[in-house]
C-alpha cells in the first residue's frame, strides 16, 4: 500500500509552490543539456567544445558559498526571485541571437557560463527554503518528494528537448524554455516574502562564511559527505552533463530524438529512486545507504560503458538515475538536518561549490573522450569513482559508523 505520508508535506503552501517552481527550474535545465551539447556538437563536431560547454555550465559555482551566505543574511524567496529573473534574461539573449542569425560557439560558452552562476545562487537558496517550510520530521519527506518532482524533468526535458530540435528546431527549444522560466519566476513571486534567518549584529560577511567552513571542518562526517559529492561532480555526472550526446552520436549511432530517450531514461530511474526514499516517511539517513548508493551509481556507469546497445543502454541509464537519485537526495537531506536553521543557507553553498569539480570532469572527460573513445573514459571515470569512496571510507570512517 502507497503510504500517504509521503504526500502530508504538500499541505504547506510555500512547499508546493517552490517544488512547482522546481519541476519548471529543472525542467528547463535538463532540455537545456541535451539541446545546447547537440547545437554545439553540430557546429563543431568536437567532443572537446561539447566538453567545454558543458563545463562553462557550472564554473559558476565556485560561487555558491558566497549565494551561501547571502541566503543565510536577506530574504531568501527575493534571492530566488532574482536569480530566476537573471536566468529568463539569459534564456532570451540566446533565442534572440538564434533568431537573428546571429549566434555562434563563443556566444554559448558565455551563455553556459552565466546559466552557471545562475544555478550558483539557486542551489543553496531553494535547498535551504525547502526545509524553512516544512518540520524537522519531515525533511526527507521533503527533499525526496521535490527531487521526485524534478526527476519527471529528467524524463520530460530531454526527450521534449530532443522532439523539439526535429519538429521545430532550436528556436522553437528556446522558446519553450523562455516560456517556462518566466512562469518558474511568476511561482517564486507567489510564495511568501518570509524574513531573513539572521546573523548576529556584530558578525561580518567574511566570518559568516567562515563559520560555514568551520562548522565543515569541525564535522568529519559533513566532510566525508563533501567529499563524495565532490568525487560525484568529477566522475559521476560528466555522463549526463557532457559525454552522453558523443556517446550516443559516435558509439549509438543514434539522433537527437533518441538522445532524448537516453537522456530521459536516467530521469524516470531517478523518479523512482527519489520516491522509494520519499515512502520511507520520517527515517533519518543512514551514512551507510549514502556511501553505497554511489558505489552503485559507478558501477552502473561502468556496465553502461561496456554494453553499447541502444535498447539495453536506456534500461542501465534508469538503473544509473535510481543510484544517482538516492545518493543525491541522501547526501542533501543529512546535510540539511545536521545544520541548525541559521546554517543552513552556507552549508549548501559550500556543498554546492562541490560541484565545481564538475568543470573538470566535463573538460577531462571531453578530453579523454576525443583520446580514447566515449566507453573508455566511462569505464576511467566510474573505476575512479569506486577508488574515490573506498578511499574516503577508509580515510573518514565516521561515514560507516553510526552516530
Amino acid at each position: 500500500m502507497i503510504r500517504i505520508q509521503a504526500l502530508n508535506v504538500l499541505r504547506y503552501r510555500d512547499y508546493r509552490y517552490l517544488t512547482v517552481s522546481s519541476f519548471l527550474w529543472f525542467a528547463v535545465r535538463w532540455m537545456e543539456t541535451v539541446v545546447v551539447a547537440w547545437m554545439v556538437l553540430e557546429m563543431t563536431n568536437s567532443p572537446f567544445w561539447v566538453g567545454l560547454v558543458g563545463a562553462m555550465r557550472f564554473a559558476g559555482v565556485a560561487l555558491t558559498p558566497l549565494a551561501g551566505m547571502v541566503a543565510d543574511r536577506i530574504s531568501r524567496r527575493n534571492l530566488l526571485a532574482y536569480s530566476q529573473a537573471l536566468g529568463a534574461l539569459v534564456v532570451a539573449f540566446i533565442l534572440v541571437l538564434l533568431l537573428a542569425g546571429r549566434l555562434e560557439v563563443w556566444h554559448i560558452v558565455v551563455f553556459s557560463l552565466l546559466r552557471g552562476i545562475n544555478f550558483a545562487f539557486d542551489f543553496p537558496v531553494r535547498y535551504a527554503l525547502l526545509v524553512d517550510v516544512v518540520t524537522p520530521e519531515e525533511q526527507l519527506n521533503a527533499v525526496s518528494l521535490n527531487r521526485a518532482a524534478t526527476d519527471v524533468t529528467a524524463a520530460i526535458g530531454p526527450v521534449s528537448g530532443g522532439a523539439l530540435m526535429v519538429l521545430l528546431g532550436y528556436p522553437g527549444a528556446f522558446w519553450l524554455m523562455l516560456a517556462l522560466s518566466v512562469t518558474n519566476l511568476v511561482m517564486v513571486l507567489f510564495m511568501d516574502d518570509s524574513p531573513a534567518p539572521g546573523t548576529r549584529r556584530e558578525e561580518t560577511l567574511w566570518s559568516s562564511l567562515k563559520e560555514g567552513f568551520l562548522l565543515c571542518r569541525r564535522d568529519n562526517a559533513i566532510m566525508g559527505v563533501l567529499g563524495l559529492a565532490f568525487a560525484a561532480n568529477l566522475l559521476g555526472f560528466p555522463l549526463i552533463h557532457a559525454l552522453l550526446p558523443v556517446f550516443a552520436k559516435q558509439v549509438l549511432h543514434v539522433g537527437p530524438a533518441e538522445l532524448g530517450l537516453l537522456a530521459g531514461s536516467v530521469g524516470i530511474g531517478a523518479f523512482v529512486g527519489s520516491l522509494l526514499l520519499a515512502w520511507r516517511g520520517s527515517q533519518t539517513v543512514g551514512k551507510t545507504l549514502i556511501w553505497i548508493s554511489f558505489l552503485y551509481w559507478y558501477v552502473t556507469i561502468i556496465l553502461f560503458a561496456m554494453f553499447p546497445y541502444f535498447g539495453f543502454s536506456l534500461l542501465l541509464l534508469m538503473v544509473i538515475g535510481s543510484g544517482q537519485a538516492v545518493a543525491m537526495v541522501t547526501t542533501t537531506t543529512y546535510l540539511l538536518h545536521r545544520a541548525s536553521p541559521e546554517m543552513r543557507g552556507r552549508i549548501m553553498g559550500i556543498r554546492g561549490l562541490a560541484i565545481i569539480s564538475l568543470f573538470g570532469g566535463n573538460l577531462v572527460g571531453g578530453a579523454l573522450t576525443g583520446w580514447l573513445g566515449a566507453p573508455t573514459a566511462l569505464v576511467i571515470f566510474g573505476a575512479a569513482g569506486i577508488l574515490s569512496t573506498v578511499a574516503l571510507c577508509l580515510r573518514l570512517p565516521s561515514l560507516h559508523h553510526r552516530s
